[in-house]
C-alpha cells in the first residue's frame, strides 16, 4: 500500500553525523529524508538545503551505492578527482558505485541551494573518504553507533 506525506510535513533535520573536527563544514545544511517519510527502505531521496559557505558533505566515494543528484535552486559546486564545476537548476549528476572518484556538493555562492538526492541504501557499503583518514563501515544505516573508522578500520569516536 502506498504511503503518503506532504514535503512542509517532512522534518528538516540541520546537523552532521561526521565525528569531530570533520563535521563543522557540513553542519549547517539541512536534510529532509523523504524516502524515509514514505516508508521507503531500499531507496534513498533526500532533500538537502546547503546554505553559503556550507558543504553537503566530505568528499567520499561508495562502492556499492549509486548516487543521483539534481539541483532544484541556487548555484551549487560539484567537487570531484577532475576539479570544480559550478551547477543550476536542471543540472543533473550521477556518481556510480564502485568509482572510487571522491564528490561533494559545496556552496561558494550568496543564496541557498537545494538538491535533490537519490540512491539506492545498501548495507554492503562503504564509503570512503579520500581527503581523510576515514570510511564507513558496513551496515552504516544503524543509527545506534557510530558507523566511522580510520581507512585501517580502528573506531572514530
Amino acid at each position: 500500500m502506498p504511503h503518503f506525506s506532504h514535503l512542509e510535513q517532512v522534518p528538516e533535520l540541520t546537523g552532521s553525523r561526521y565525528p569531530p573536527p570533520h563535521a563543522q563544514a557540513c553542519a549547517p545544511t539541512a536534510r529532509r529524508r523523504l524516502g524515509l517519510a514514505v516508508g521507503l527502505s531500499r531507496i534513498g531521496v533526500t532533500m538537502t538545503r546547503i546554505p553559503p559557505g556550507a558543504r553537503a558533505s566530505q568528499r567520499h566515494w561508495h562502492s556499492d551505492e549509486d548516487e543521483f543528484f539534481l539541483v532544484l535552486e541556487g548555484r551549487p559546486t560539484w567537487v570531484d578527482d577532475s576539479g570544480s564545476r559550478e551547477l543550476g537548476p536542471g543540472d543533473i549528476v550521477g556518481a556510480p558505485a564502485g568509482e572510487p572518484n571522491g564528490h561533494r556538493f559545496e556552496n561558494n555562492s550568496d543564496r541557498d541551494c537545494l538538491v535533490l538526492a537519490v540512491g539506492n541504501r545498501s548495507d554492503l557499503d562503504v564509503c570512503t573518504y579520500p581527503d581523510l583518514d576515514m570510511k564507513t563501515t558496513t551496515g552504516r544505516y544503524r543509527i545506534d553507533r557510530s558507523p566511522y573508522v580510520t581507512m585501517k578500520g580502528e573506531p572514530i569516536p
